[in-house]
């Protein structure tokens, strides 16, 4: 791949990873009364269902704690996903401009979930100054569990990717050299 493709790539990656982690911290910033409506829609979604399917729904402050954790590790296995994504590509182009061997994808997994286990801690930190919202421990357990989630799908899908294209004639990447 020429090296102003992958930058272009990289850059490209860069963004939405910025764009997702900018989507994060303003869903943190949102008092606990607005959090909490947003969060409602989906209860009243569930709960609805449930009583359609003859179900009776007592504990409706159970569904929207599991709402609410969902979408913690929903936020941040995405947030993996473009934090490897972006450190895959970033990557690559360094490799190519340095002429040196790219890191092992082992590698890119741990840097791509520490970053976002950090910036989880630092997302929990923030709500700490939100009125009416509180930084949990158990939070950044949820949403580092949902980057590697996040992670190793993409690792998946990234190394059936290039298998396919190498199947096809196309060149080695980090996916389909002897790891």
């Amino acid at each position: 791949m020429q090296i102003k493709k992958l930058r272009k790539q990289t850059i490209i990656y860069g963004a939405i990873t910025l764009a997702i982690m900018a989507f994060i911290f303003v869903q943190s910033a949102m008092p606990d009364y607005l959090s909490e409506e947003e969060s409602n829609i989906l209860v009243v979604f569930i709960t609805n269902l449930l009583e359609k399917t003859g179900r009776t729904v007592s504990n409706e402050e159970l569904i929207s704690f599991l709402v609410r954790k969902a979408a913690h590790f929903t936020e941040y296995a995405i947030l993996g996903a473009s934090l490897f994504l972006t450190s895959y590509s970033l990557n690559r182009t360094v490799s190519a401009l340095k002429g040196k061997r790219p890191w092992h994808v082992g590698i890119l997994y741990l840097f791509s979930w520490l970053i976002g286990t950090i910036y989880a801690g630092t997302d929990e930190l923030h709500q700490l100054f939100v009125p009416g919202r509180y930084g949990q421990f158990r939070d950044v357990l949820i949403d580092s569990a949902g980057l590697a989630l996040g992670i190793l799908i993409t690792m998946v899908i990234c190394r059936k990717k290039s298998q396919k294209v190498q199947k096809l004639g196309g060149a080695n990447d980090l996916f389909t050299e002897n790891e």
